[in-house]
């Protein structure tokens, strides 16, 4: 093939031929072409229209086969990035009037200066661009294109920076450029902090706030322009918000000196704020002490805003009677005497002032569901209390054993588990919290001899309509023993068993591993088994449907006289010791 290497004019058409082959690729139709500074230089001017050679430029690949047609590639020329650039300052205060340099070499693929640029550079250009890429040179403080043409060292003096940011410096001719080794410059703005981390609408009455103002963590000095507020005509106090116009034509700002980083400011009042407005911001500039210093924007804004609503619950059931508190709070604490009032759905509409902890509760059944507005002041917080039509059900059995748990699981309306649901027990008057599945565990009694008891189970959850159940705990009889409490080893004895219900049989009774039944009035005799000193034993009585009883009994060794005779054997020695005496 016949393959050609062409520049691109400024039409799109094909000029100054650079290199041509007729034939000589390789099986994979690659062609080589060596392209040396000659041919990407001088051969530049040879285009219509172009007196001098730059970079980029774009050069086209012309390919004609026999038989089978032409086609075209392009590649693009970029300029030598031998270029470095310096700066003496890579961080400057916003605003604050400053000297530094700029100088421009030529440097290797480390960014290492190996040369100067020749002097005059008459095609050397240094641009300024901001962090998303514009061209901000002659923009926010930044020397004009001409201040910065035609001299590869350039010494600034009395530059201040109005727009914060990071700023790169590109330097460039027409066939080489800074690419890879530019310099850059943050501008970082000061910052402003105050004792107050908000004003209060309609509560803040003459109040002082203190600002503190530093860069990079260092107190300056200066001058604090403070945006939307303004010292009120003919009044003692400074009024906040109000609404910057960039005329300055209404008295918007107040400008404080700050020494070692501090102002304050007093009589401070926030009783205004744009209609339908709930919070606004008072934001600041600020102008170093240096001479030549103009004002720049500062980071930190106070916000000017209605107090915070909290809603307890947030969320309430329809056509269920809440009772709501809402907590009303500035700068974290409760604010007391606020007016408070809040709308929604159904012609809802309520309004009160708080009390001493900052708190009011308004008492209301919703009859349509929705958001209720809570307001303060008239102007919307942002907080609402949400109606839903969500129910609870409670799924719990019919009845249940006494001293046997049963099981309560909480369910929506979809039937889908409910957690967090507060569910009342009346018979122990114990109120539990359902787990992730729904669910809690309650265990009934029943009084005295009673055969049932039934009771309520109630199921609450902000949010829901609460459900109410009735469960049936059903009495179990209680056995009692009647056995002796002391018998000696190797004798028998009776054991009988009544109930809460009277007499029962078919009660199994347990004695030292033994075990026989109850078939009758007689009851069931045990054999106490040999002992060789005081040992006590447990006598159990059990019965399906009853509950079970114990009783304790002491088997005392064979042999042992009793305390009687004992007594008997001492009082006759006693008496025989007198006669001897009396003798």
């Amino acid at each position: 093939a016949y393959v050609a290497l062409y520049f691109i004019n400024d039409s799109g058409g094909l000029e100054a031929k650079i290199n041509e082959t007729n034939g000589g690729g390789n099986t994979n139709g690659e062609y080589t072409f060596f392209f040396n500074v000659s041919q990407q230089t001088t051969n530049q001017t040879q285009v219509s229209g172009w007196s001098t050679y730059k970079a980029p430029r774009y050069i086209a690949a012309y390919a004609n086969l026999s038989y089978v047609g032409c086609g075209y590639a392009y590649a693009k020329m970029k300029p030598n990035s031998d270029f470095g650039v310096e700066v003496s300052k890579d961080t400057l205060m916003a605003g604050q009037s400053t000297d530094f340099w700029i100088n421009v070499s030529i440097v290797n693929n480390d960014c290492n200066k190996t040369d100067d640029i020749d002097t005059p550079a008459s095609d050397l250009r240094v641009v300024i661009y901001n962090e998303t890429g514009d061209n901000v040179t002659g923009m926010y403080g930044w020397p004009d294109w001409d201040e910065l043409d035609a001299d590869p060292t350039l010494e600034l003096t009395n530059i201040a920076i109005t727009e914060p940011g990071t700023y790169t410096i590109y330097a460039y001719n027409n066939t080489h450029d800074s690419e890879g080794c530019n310099a850059t410059i943050t501008v970082v703005p000061v910052d402003v902090s105050c004792d107050k981390s908000e004003f209060i609408y309609m509560y803040d009455d003459n109040i002082s706030a203190t600002f503190t103002v530093t860069w990079q963590g260092v107190p300056v000095n200066g001058t604090l322009i403070i945006y939307n507020m303004t010292e009120q005509s003919g009044s003692d106090y400074n009024k906040t918000w109000t609404n910057y116009s960039d005329d300055h034509s209404t008295n918007d700002t107040i400008e404080l000196e700050v020494v070692n980083g501090v102002a304050t400011m007093h009589n401070i009042t926030a009783n205004y704020l744009p209609a339908n407005k709930g919070t606004m911001y008072v934001t600041f500039e600020f102008t170093p002490e240096e001479s030549g210093s103009t004002n720049a924007t500062a980071t930190g804004r106070i916000p000017v805003k209605v107090p915070d609503a909290t809603p307890d619950p947030s969320e309430v059931a329809l056509n269920e009677p809440a009772n709501v508190k809402i907590k009303v709070t500035g700068r974290g604490k409760s604010l007391k005497g606020v007016f408070v009032s809040i709308d929604g759905p159904g012609n809802l509409a309520m309004n009160g002032t708080t009390g001493a902890d900052g708190t009011i509760t308004f008492s209301f059944v919703p009859t349509a569901t929705g958001d209720v507005n809570i307001k303060v002041y008239n102007r919307s917080t942002g907080s609402k209390i949400t109606v839903t039509a969500h129910t609870l059900n409670i799924v719990a059995p019919a009845q249940a054993n006494e001293g046997e748990p049963f099981t309560v699981t909480v369910e929506d309306e979809t039937g889908a588990k409910v957690s967090d649901a507060q569910v009342t027990f009346s018979g122990t008057g114990e109120t539990k919290t359902t787990d992730s599945s729904g669910k809690v565990t309650f265990t009934g009694t029943v009084s005295g001899t009673l055969p049932y008891v039934t009771y309520k189970l109630t199921a609450t959850k902000a949010g829901y309509k609460s459900d109410e159940e009735s469960i049936t705990i059903v009495g179990v009889p209680q056995l009692y023993i009647e056995a002796p409490a002391t018998v000696d080893a190797g004798s028998t004895f009776t054991v009988k068993v009544t109930s809460d219900t009277g007499a029962v049989y078919g009660v199994d009774v347990t004695f030292n591993g033994e075990t026989k039944t109850i078939t009758g009035p007689s009851g069931v005799t045990f054999t106490a088994p040999s002992v060789t000193k005081e040992t006590p034993y447990t006598i159990t009585a059990t019965k399906e449907g009853y509950k079970d009883a114990t009783a304790d009994i002491t088997v005392k060794p064979a042999g042992v006289p009793g305390f009687e005779l004992i007594t008997l054997i001492a009082a006759i020695g006693i008496a025989f010791i007198l006669l001897r005496r009396r003798h």
